[in-house]
């Protein structure tokens, strides 16, 4: 399996790498060693094909993350990939090779959205796949609805004015966002002794965000 996360919103696309590299090491490989995570701006085909092909006696498949690979100063790799990976997860290749191969999870990530891309095989190939992502910055309607999503998932709320003044300070910056929502709860936290006891909900007012927060000003 090969599976494909890109673009501009790299918090999104991290969280959902983390997601992933999570779940194999609770549900496969407890101990990690059927999970490698490789540096694509620097690596090599040997290298790839070595942790892919790299044998583990605890699980019975391989995690491989190779990271900014479209970053690498030799462009010849990019072809050296493509035919490495087209041979084993097309109708070409050893049925037993391609088996082994497909049972592997193999993920590229990467932080660019691919436009100067579009005319390399190897960008062209993982797009392509059934598991690709393009993760693009959120418009800012979507930017305050994820936004008071992830203020309930820390066990807070956050009013609309406040939400929408955030998103207005900070754009699509998720992780600056992620940032300010720790502060803002941190700091309601301490205000208020009965809010840290759970005995009162957090509630995320515009009063603090304009108290608190500073935005990017051009």
């Amino acid at each position: 399996m090969i599976i494909f996360f890109y673009g501009e919103d790299t918090y999104r696309s991290r969280q959902k790498l983390k997601e992933l590299k999570n779940k194999f090491l609770r549900e496969v490989d407890p101990q990690g060693s059927s999970l490698a995570v490789i540096d694509g701006e620097n690596t090599t085909l040997a290298e790839i094909n070595k942790a892919i092909g790299t044998s583990s006696l605890f699980a019975r498949k391989r995690m491989v993350v190779i990271e900014r690979i479209f970053a690498h100063k030799d462009k010849l790799i990019f072809d050296k990939v493509y035919y490495y990976f087209k041979k084993d997860f097309t109708s070409a290749g050893n049925a037993k090779s391609k088996r082994e191969k497909s049972d592997n999870i193999i993920i590229f990530w990467d932080d660019i959205s691919g436009q100067e891309m579009a005319n390399i095989k190897l960008w062209q190939f993982l797009s392509k796949q059934k598991y690709a992502q393009n993760f693009k910055p959120l418009s800012n309607t979507e930017t305050t609805n994820w936004l008071k999503k992830e203020v309930a998932a820390r066990g807070a709320k956050i009013g609309h004015q406040a939400a929408f003044s955030l998103t207005g300070l900070f754009g699509s910056n998720l992780w600056q966002l992620d940032n300010e929502t720790d502060k803002l709860i941190s700091y309601k936290q301490g205000q208020d002794k009965k809010l840290i006891a759970g005995k009162k909900e957090i509630t995320i007012e515009v009063e603090d965000v304009e108290n608190l927060t500073r935005g990017n000003i051009d």
